[in-house]
Formats: C-alpha cells, sequence, structure tokens
C-alpha cells in the first residue's frame, strides 16, 4: 500500500540506514480560527501556531541534507505531514520535485508513523529519527501531542491526539536499537484537557514487554513550560538541531569525528541561546530523556566541526567599538571584522573551525581602549568561549 507520507525512499530500504518521521501541526481546524467547528478547550490557551510547518520543512531539509549519501549512515526514507491554512502542504527539495504533503490529522499521522515503524523493522542497526512540532500538553509524567483534528469528536477529543508516553514505551519493540525522538511542543500542565483515561492514541502498544534499547527524547520545553515558537520562521528549536550537528555536538571516537547523542543536548542548548536572547541567561531551555552514547553520523574523511564560538571583551563596552582579527595560527594577515551596526555590547558569535587560532582585539583611534592579542586559542568541541580583556 502506498504511503502519501512518504517523501523519499531509497532502492535499498531493506539495508541499514536512516529513517525519519517528521510532523508539523500549524493549523488545528477546531481551535479559534480553524476552518472547523469550534471545540470547547475548557479555558485552556489553544490557538493557531504558524511555527510548526516552517519547522517541519527545516528539519526535513536537514535531514536530506544530512543524510543522503552518507556513507555510513545513509538515509533509507522520510516521512512528512504538514498542517497548514491553507492546505495542501507542499515541500520541495532539488531531491524532491515540488509536491503536496498530508494533512497532520490523527489518520494521516498514525498512516506515516506505521510506515515508518514497517521500515525501521527491517534491520536493527536502523537510526530512527521522529520530529514533532505542535501543540503539546502534560500532566504529571504523561505527555500527548495535538492532531491537527484534535477535538473533531467533542465527546472523544483524545482519538485525535498522540500519546507519547506510550508511542515512546511501545517503540521498544521495534527491532531498530537506535531511536531518537525530537519533541518541539508545549509542556503546559493541562488538568482541564485531561478527563478519565484517554490520553491520546499510543500507535504502539508495548504490552508489557521491556526491551533494551537506546532511545533519548530532546523537549524543546522544560517540564511546565511553553515552546518557543517564531512566528511564520522555524522555531528555534528547529534551527538549532542543524546547527548543533555542524559541529557543537561532535567528538573523537578512535581518531575519527562523530556526532554523538550525548553531547547534542549541550549543542542545541548553545545554539538557542544564539538564536533568542531571551535565553543568554538560561542555565537551561531545553530537557532530555534518557542520556545515553550514540553515533548520529560518522562526518567523511577530513571533516573538521564548525565549532560555535562566542568571543567578546571585558569590558563589555569594548564590543562596541572592537575590530576583532581572528586567524589560525602561523598565518599571516587577515582582514579585521567590520563594526556592527548597530553597535552593541553582546559577544560576537562565530562558528570556527576546529584548530588553533590567535584572536586580537584592534581599536580604531582614539580609542579608549588598546590593542591585546590572544595566542593560542583552542577551538574544539563541545563549544567555547573568550573573553579578551583589554585596557
Amino acid at each position: 500500500m502506498a504511503d502519501p507520507a512518504l517523501i523519499f525512499q531509497d532502492d535499498t530500504p531493506d539495508q541499514p540506514g536512516v529513517h525519519a518521521v517528521v510532523i508539523g501541526c500549524g493549523h488545528y481546524r477546531h481551535f479559534p480560527d480553524g476552518a472547523g467547528d469550534l471545540f470547547d478547550t475548557g479555558g485552556e490557551d489553544l490557538g493557531q501556531l504558524s511555527s510548526p510547518p516552517h519547522s517541519a520543512r527545516r528539519i526535513a531539509n536537514w535531514v536530506l541534507d544530512t543524510y543522503h549519501g552518507d556513507p555510513e549512515h545513509p538515509l533509507r526514507s522520510l516521512s512528512l505531514v504538514i498542517a497548514e491554512q491553507p492546505g495542501p502542504a507542499r515541500f520541495h527539495h532539488m531531491l524532491i520535485p515540488d509536491r503536496p504533503v498530508p494533512d497532520a490529522t490523527m489518520d494521516g499521522i498514525r498512516a506515516a508513523l506505521h510506515g515508518w515503524r514497517q521500515r525501521g523493522d527491517a534491520h536493527a542497526d536502523n537510526l530512527m529519527l521522529f520530529y514533532f512540532c505542535g501543540h503539546g500538553i502534560e500532566a504529571g509524567l504523561q505527555n500527548t501531542l495535538l492532531a491537527s483534528d484534535f477535538g473533531a469528536d467533542p465527546f472523544n477529543p483524545f482519538r485525535h491526539a498522540i500519546d507519547f508516553t506510550q508511542l515512546h514505551q511501545g517503540m521498544a519493540k521495534c527491532t531498530a536499537r537506535r531511536q531518537v525522538y525530537f519533541l518541539d511542543a508545549c509542556r503546559v500542565a493541562s488538568e482541564n484537557l485531561f478527563h478519565g483515561d484517554d490520553k491520546g492514541d499510543p500507535v504502539f502498544r508495548n504490552d508489557g514487554v521491556l526491551a533494551q534499547q537506546s532511545a533519548p527524547v530532546f523537549r524543546s520545553a522544560l517540564a511546565g513550560k511553553r515552546a518557543w515558537g517564531l512566528t511564520n520562521r522555524p522555531s528555534p528549536f528547529a534551527e538549532a538541531l542543524p546547527r548543533a550537528f555542524r559541529g557543537g555536538a561532535w567528538r573523537k571516537v578512535g581518531g575519527r569525528w562523530v556526532v554523538c547523542s550525548s553531547l547534542l543536548k549541550l549543542a542545541i542548548q548553545h545554539q538557542i541561546m544564539r538564536v533568542m536572547d531571551e535565553f543568554r541567561n538560561f542555565s537551561s531551555a531545553i530537557e532530555q530523556d534518557n542520556e545515553v552514547t550514540m553515533t548520529l553520523k560518522v562526518p567523511g574523511p577530513g571533516a573538521k566541526p564548525m565549532v560555535p564560538v562566542d568571543v567578546g571583551c571585558m569590558p563589555g563596552t569594548a564590543n562596541r567599538v572592537v575590530r576583532l582579527l581572528v586567524q589560525p595560527m602561523g598565518t599571516n594577515g587577515g582582514q579585521p571584522m567590520p563594526l556592527r551596526e548597530p553597535e552593541s555590547e553582546e559577544t560576537y558569535l562565530l562558528d570556527l573551525e576546529a584548530g588553533v587560532y590567535s584572536i586580537s582585539a584592534r581599536f580604531d583611534p582614539p580609542a579608549a581602549f588598546h590593542d591585546t592579542p590572544l595566542d593560542d586559542v583552542i577551538v574544539h568541541p563541545p563549544n567555547g568561549s573568550e573573553r579578551i580583556e583589554v585596557t
């Protein structure tokens, strides 16, 4: 049976590789300004979302760009469902002609997840990637994700929601041992909506079988908090995840660079702080369940990580007039970075290839500060920051 959510599949789906499913729920038919009959949310603040469709496309593009043609973790399949208004949603990539994608209704999501699971069952060495962006609610340890037609049945609204707590446990029976989940959704407690035992469709039942697996869950919000979205743009989490794969989550294993799950939380966190000024002083903006060490990608020979490095002066007022010069040790020349417009006391957010650098703070006379060099600055994952004391 054809899977309408399957937007990419290679010629050898029975061989080990990456299988991804991406879900973006932005249009909710039965919430205010939706296309369907209004559902009474019991006072919960649930409305339309503009970020999830953009976030889902951002993640789908990242999956294709990261894993297609990868010699060690080749992309075997990618499924995509998106709910946006007006629909149907569309997706295109250089590997995929422009095409419509199914609506992220519960039926559409369930069909996509069934196909994803079946393909994952083909080999124990498969890597399973799951991403959801949309409304999420919690009550205690219960985590439920709302499909676009949530509330279609006013007497049983959770017919159109994912019981992610049970889904995650049910995937323990999947043949693929390596699974990673990214939940870009709110985690606000919702006692008004949860009544009785129904918490959503588990999609895959566990039946009490406890299987050994590596299945970390990365969440874009802390317990009891709302996730951050950006109007008509990918969410900070959706922007941070691909950037974390560029270098912040790299480590050396046996002399080779790998993207490691144990470094991913810190790398995503660091990138979110860069995207959102609101997080600059936060010690944590995301959470991770099941902190396991798992290789998510092996970059090609000779590849070096691009490490996010924050460089600034002390005192911070010097950042307004500094011209930074960053160059690999042993090289000459280089042009100082231009002054920023408008002026800012914030640090410079740089992405530097791993190596050893000389960093200089230069000032045009008659500045109140004196040039100060820093030599032998080692740039290495996971992340870095440098402060240049100027006088």
